[in-house]
């Protein structure tokens, strides 16, 4: 998710070992973000971290069910840190189906009775949901709305269209599906999109 936000697309890579630290910079306030591994050896880690964190971030899997007991587990043994801090839980894979609801999720990992949670769905794969999770993160760090900006969904709309022309399917589907995150009402982006799967 990182990555995607500070270059504007997917990078392949390796599980997050131990811990990760990156800032990420919107008009004018730095956002230190610290990337803990998932892993049982890191495990440990987390609680350490997140204490001193303004901002609780949990991403699942929303693609295997067959797990989330074990999350529901690990993110409740944080329940004293988050009660007292927000919390997101970011839904990721939902570029794949079937995935589970928004509904299933707050169900399996006991969210219910919590006073204040937000369970949101992205793709780290095709940017899908990621700017408008960031969004809601940025305001539950500082009390300020970012606006989605247009011209990163028309960028992205014209790179797709020319790798369409290139016969870049693929890459342009990609592309189309980023524009679509930034601003999932741009019209010629879904076009463009549908049009792209058909080759």
């Amino acid at each position: 998710m990182v990555s995607f936000l500070q270059n504007g697309t997917f990078m392949e890579h390796a599980p997050t070992m131990g811990k990760e630290l990156s800032q990420i910079e919107v008009q004018g306030i730095r956002i230190n973000v610290i990337d803990m591994g998932g892993q049982k050896d890191f495990r440990n880690l987390w609680t350490g971290e997140a204490s001193t964190a303004e901002c609780v971030i949990f991403m699942i899997d929303a693609f295997a069910r067959e797990r989330f007991s074990e999350a529901r587990d690990e993110l409740w043994k944080l329940s004293s840190i988050f009660k007292k801090k927000p919390l997101i839980i970011l839904a990721n894979k939902y570029d794949l189906q079937p995935v589970a609801s928004i509904g299933e999720i707050i169900e399996a990992l006991n969210l219910k009775d919590l006073p204040s949670f937000e369970v949101l769905p992205i793709s780290c794969k095709t940017g899908y949901g990621i700017v408008k999770a960031f969004m809601k993160i940025y305001y539950k760090l500082t009390g300020n709305q970012l606006t989605q900006k247009t011209n990163h969904a028309k960028a992205w709309n014209h790179i797709g269209f020319s790798y369409e022309k290139l016969n870049q399917f693929d890459k342009a589907i990609d592309s189309y599906k980023i524009a679509v995150g930034f601003e999932s009402t741009y019209a010629s982006a879904h076009y463009n999109l549908a049009n792209a799967y058909k080759h």
